[in-house]
């Protein structure tokens, strides 16, 4: 699909910030390199939030600045940058289907924050370790069961903004939470065809050694 019409008339200045690890910006970093629309990727550092957080909408990150105007919601970036690329499915159930799986990772930060609120190592552990039986898992066996299914190996039945968030979304569940996603074939295939599209393979290639995210699986445990 074309890029829009106003994008194609007027070259539009972003501007993403987001601190310096992957987290909830990957996904849109990949993107921008997928429609090969230019980003001026701002690291915010823990000494500087601070005084940037009162700048944002809900006191939170990533935020993309577009022309001025702000936007502060990983998933509403996502979903704005794909409609502006050209990145949607043109089938209106598939967009819906995709727009579910996007954002089903989205009570991720609720079942995090059950396990940091537990006060002993072994508390926390014994809560880690019951997050990912009764969500984590559960939630990645939708997955590879949609992805089972499909027959273009992708969200929907052309690539879309959503493939970008959900390989993401995979990506991070699997850091924090210790999950090795070669045990689920048809997940791993999907993560292989988003990482060998010639625009972000050329971008993982090149880009800077960031971590996933400030702690690990191993963190809680």
């Amino acid at each position: 699909r074309p890029l829009s019409l106003v994008f194609l008339l007027k070259m539009v200045a972003y501007k993403l910030f987001y601190f310096p690890f992957k987290g909830l910006a990957e996904g849109i970093r990949l993107i921008f390199h997928q429609a090969k629309v230019p980003f001026e990727d701002k690291g915010v550092t823990q000494a500087e939030w601070p005084e940037h957080k009162s700048k944002t909408t809900y006191g939170h990150m990533p935020c993309l600045i577009e022309d001025g105007k702000i936007l502060c919601d990983s998933l509403a970036i996502s979903r704005h940058l794909g409609e502006t690329f050209g990145l949607v499915p043109k089938d209106v159930w598939e967009r819906a289907k995709a727009d579910e799986l996007a954002t089903a990772w989205t009570d991720m930060g609720r079942e995090t924050a059950s396990i940091m609120a537990q006060t002993t190592p072994e508390t926390k552990s014994a809560k880690a370790k019951e997050v990912v039986e009764k969500f984590v898992k559960p939630r990645l066996a939708v997955y590879e069961k949609h992805f089972e299914g499909s027959k273009s190996g992708l969200t929907a039945s052309e690539l879309s903004w959503a493939d970008f968030s959900i390989y993401n979304a995979l990506k991070v569940v699997a850091h924090f939470y210790g999950q090795d996603l070669s045990h689920y074939k048809h997940i791993a295939a999907f993560l292989h065809k988003i990482e060998h599209l010639p625009n972000v393979k050329a971008y993982i290639a090149e880009r800077k050694a960031i971590p996933i995210a400030p702690i690990s699986f191993a963190d809680l445990l």
